[in-house]
């Protein structure tokens, strides 16, 4: 297609730029009418949050006042159930008690039940005279055991000593004699002992030898120490 040019006189010109002039400030006023309506809601927005902000923080402040308050518990039964535990315990305590008293108080009063009082003091004292008698039995026999080791202890150091100092037959004739009883056991313990007491009279007299001959050092040479 061609262009078509129109030929527009003055007045057409005029008229057409007055209705474009006329559609353009109603579009700029109702830009301007958007605009201020939309300034009013961002107005009430604003509005409305500090609203809000004011409600949230009252209730807040209100909630930070609340106090919550439990109701007291309900204590009566657990107190009833200690009061009867602690009357049963009472109980249980008090018989046990009178029980004890009954069984034992026969030992405090004679005057109740004479001859059971009796029959018991005298299983009392049986009992006591014996246990006596067993401790005076046991301390004869161990004193008795005392002495009669004593003794023996003596005999036999007497025996020793007169062994030693016999001569090869009056030795032989103690042989003899302690040989008829025919205790194996007490020779040999006999013969150990001999021997034992033997090296102990040749110890001691190895001591005093020892000690004489350093006192005649002492006397040979006075500045020795």
């Amino acid at each position: 297609m061609k262009n078509q040019q129109v030929e527009l006189d003055e007045k057409t010109l005029t008229s057409v730029l007055d209705e474009h002039v006329s559609e353009l400030k109603e579009i700029k006023d109702f830009i301007k009418q958007q605009g201020q309506q939309l300034d009013q809601k961002n107005k009430l927005i604003t509005e409305k949050q500090n609203d809000n902000a004011k409600l949230i923080a009252s209730f807040e402040q209100k909630y930070q006042k609340i106090e919550v308050i439990a109701p007291k518990p309900d204590t009566a039964p657990m107190l009833l159930t200690l009061a009867n535990g602690m009357m049963e315990i009472r109980k249980t305590v008090r018989e046990l008690i009178s029980q004890q008293f009954e069984k034992n108080r026969v030992l405090v009063l004679p005057e109740d039940k004479g001859k059971l009082y009796l029959k018991i003091k005298a299983k009392q004292i049986g009992l006591l005279a014996g246990a006596a008698i067993v401790f005076c039995f046991v301390c004869w026999f161990g004193f008795r055991y005392l002495y009669l080791n004593s003794q023996n202890s003596n005999f036999r150091k007497v025996w020793y000593w007169n062994y030693m100092h016999q001569d090869s037959t009056g030795r032989k004739r103690m042989d003899d004699e302690l040989a008829s009883y025919k205790l194996s056991g007490v020779n040999s313990q006999r013969t150990d002992s001999i021997d034992l007491f033997q090296k102990r009279q040749e110890n001691v007299l190895r001591i005093k030898e020892l000690q004489r001959e350093a006192d005649s050092l002492k006397t040979i040479n006075p500045y020795s120490k």
